[in-house]
């Protein structure tokens, strides 16, 4: 049974502790002086501010496990539960924490306790085994500094390497196979990376993190057989080895003391900057990679403010319906702009904030922005097309985003189906139960759900197998290198994904060859630059005028999509249309509809003349409940159009029409 505590009886405990949301959100609402003190702050407020009131980002973001699942796998029957923790104090150094998590009520709250104290000698009892041959961090550190003095005086500048290991994906590689397996891949590691340099300074940090001071000479080779040592062992293409390098000049001038700039984390910020790039295993850091950091380090330290202050603005870039040429949705995409650096673009800070768990507070404000702008659009009676929002990981990890959209749509009162849900296939890769789960709370409620960056580097088929989507968003990659190879690649989603009954989404499009392409693939929707760039809403409708495109009305959408699943494959011409009592309209052909000449064949003064008598025989059809016929030739052999009535709507119906009796 939780103890009832308040908040005042923990600044007497001797070690340090905090108090923690247990909402999912894993906000840290209070901290005592000693552990603000041990991580280099003078007091708790500048603490809680600089790491943003966040559990998340107190500890060392690899080695981060929510406490929810800490508590749940440590203990089955309540009470407290030991804990290691690995942080990085004010200065980058580690901090290692031992102690208890605990729940606990602060009043009427349900807590998180967190009673730690610092574990001065790195020893961890029940976390893996220390590795034979690797220093402890404080030690390595020190050793390393050292040998760089050393070198120096004898006037030698290059003889090391300051490298960086680490595995992509190496928490599902944990979750997949077990912690055994786990702790056998990272003794697997420490081999060959001792094999490869037996000699050599080298620290393990945790997990799948180390780092080694490396002889220069035949580095390369080395690296190639450490990595083809555990791509043998792993036969996983997902898990994969990364390693980042700072190569020292090779003259006294430009000479970077290693007191001055911790060139392992520049060597981090080498292997981070490769971690979705398949193509590649080591990379060297560069000044450019400086930049990124000192980026990372603005965005954090100035992206609270800017989100009070709305200096975020949502864009909105149309996506075309290909039966049609109508704007069928929107995707919004924010736009950072900042006072002192101008406009930053996504990819300055999206990553840096998924990295510190700050990301939810971005998503979360651009989709209040969008409920806002459709509800206004409603105010003023204008027409509204479903727009699409964009869910990281971390939304799932940390918050519960279905109550959250919940919430926002209620206060708005729109419609569900007006907020369509994005999810990247890299963050489906992860295996997560609750993100499964709560994608499922979404569709059920109502809300649309899509697939997006589908074939990535890391795509997997196996992602169509355990989620259920509305639509699948091809990856732009597949327009960037717009060949054979992936133009081949394209048709076969398409087909599979009509197949498996999923809508398709090709985004990235930047030409007429393009659009051809894939309308001729019966690819429903497209979204790219060939129609327009994101712009502001209050820009919208003056673009929507001035390119003299409509938007689709709601009663089309249900009956496009059906027109989406059908296929015309087959030598004999058909067509889909979309008729009312007044007006038809074909939205697909196949090739042999398009290559066929009724007018001339059937004896029609003209195709629109075709169609009308098409139209006259669809109304009937919709009257009779059974399939129409239309005799094209009155002389010779006969030839006979059925059309079939596939699904009606309000005021307006989805036909078929296809060439009989030849």
């Amino acid at each position: 049974m939780d103890t009832v505590v308040q908040q005042s009886n923990y600044e007497s405990y001797p070690g340090g502790v905090c108090l923690i949301s247990m909402d999912g959100k894993e906000q840290v609402l209070f901290c005592n002086e000693l552990l603000a003190s041990w991580f280099g702050y003078d007091s708790p407020e500048d603490f809680l501010s600089a790491i943003h009131h966040s559990y998340p980002n107190m500890v060392y973001s690899d080695g981060y496990t929510d406490l929810k699942t800490l508590y749940g796998n440590a203990s089955s029957e309540g009470g407290a539960v030991p804990v290691y923790l690995l942080g990085r104090d004010r200065e980058g150094k580690f901090l290692f924490l031992s102690g208890t998590l605990a729940s606990r009520h602060d009043g009427d709250t349900p807590v998180w306790a967190l009673y730690v104290v610092r574990d001065m000698k790195n020893d961890r009892p029940g976390q893996r085994r220390a590795l034979s041959g690797f220093l402890r961090p404080r030690k390595f550190y020190k050793a390393t500094v050292e040998a760089a003095d050393r070198d120096y005086r004898m006037g030698v500048f290059s003889r090391f390497v300051p490298l960086f290991f680490n595995l992509t994906n190496f928490k599902i590689y944990n979750a997949s196979h077990g912690r055994e397996a786990g702790d056998a891949l990272i003794e697997q590691m420490a081999r060959s990376i001792r094999h490869e340099f037996p000699t050599a300074l080298a620290c393990h940090l945790g997990g799948d993190h180390f780092e080694v001071l490396a002889p220069r000479e035949m580095l390369i080779p080395r690296l190639n057989r450490i990595n083809e040592s555990l791509n043998f062992y792993l036969k996983d293409s997902s898990i994969a080895l990364k390693i980042g390098m700072v190569v020292m000049p090779e003259d006294e001038d430009n000479y970077i003391p290693v007191e001055r700039y911790n060139l392992f984390d520049c060597a981090k910020v080498a292997a981070d900057s490769i971690k979705n790039d398949a193509t590649r295993f080591w990379m060297v850091y560069t000044a450019s990679m400086g930049e990124t950091k000192a980026n990372q380090v603005y965005v954090l330290k100035n992206f609270e403010q800017a989100l009070e202050r709305e200096c975020f603005q949502v864009f909105y870039q149309p996506v075309i319906r290909t039966y049609t040429g109508n704007i069928c949705n929107l995707e919004a995409l924010s736009r950072w702009e900042d006072p002192e650096r101008g406009r930053i673009m996504p990819k300055d800070y999206i990553p840096v904030l998924e990295e510190a768990g700050l990301i939810p507070q971005l998503d979360y404000y651009v989709i209040d922005k969008v409920a806002s702008y459709l509800a206004e659009r409603v105010r003023l009676g204008q027409p509204v097309v479903p727009v699409s929002v964009n869910l990281s990981r971390v939304d799932f990890d940390q918050s519960n985003p279905f109550l959250e959209v919940e919430h926002i749509v209620s206060t708005y009162n729109i419609r569900r189906d007006w907020l369509i849900i994005e999810v990247t296939e890299s963050a489906l890769l992860h295996q997560n139960a609750k993100l499964k789960s709560m994608l499922e709370r979404f569709q059920s409620a109502g809300y649309i759900c899509w697939i997006d960056d589908f074939g990535s580097a890391y795509s997997s088929l196996n992602t169509l197998q355990n989620y259920t989507f509305d639509t699948l968003k091809m990856d732009m990659g597949f327009m960037r290198n717009f060949n054979r190879e992936s133009q081949s690649i394209v048709k076969s989603i398409v087909v599979m994904s009509r197949t498996l009954g999923i809508h398709t989404l090709a985004e990235g499009v930047e030409t007429k060859e393009q659009v051809g392409f894939l309308s001729s693939l019966g690819c429903e929707k497209i979204q790219g630059y060939y129609y327009g760039k994101p712009m502001p809403g209050s820009q919208y409708i003056s673009w929507l005028k001035g390119k003299n495109l409509e938007e689709e009305l709601p009663e089309e959408a249900g009956l496009l999509d059906r027109a989406g699943f059908i296929s015309l494959d087959g030598d004999m011409p058909a067509a889909l249309f979309l008729f009312t009592a007044e007006t038809i309209r074909v939205i697909r052909k196949n090739e042999a509809f398009a290559a066929w000449k009724p007018c001339r064949e059937a004896g029609y003064d003209c195709c629109g003349a075709l169609w009308k008598d098409i139209l006259h025989v669809a109304r009937g059809a919709i009257k009779t409940g059974a399939d129409g016929r239309l005799a094209l030739k009155k002389e010779g052999n006969p030839a006979r159009l059925r059309v079939r009535i596939l699904e009606q709507g309000k005021g307006m119906a989805l036909g078929k029409a296809e060439l009989v009796d030849l």
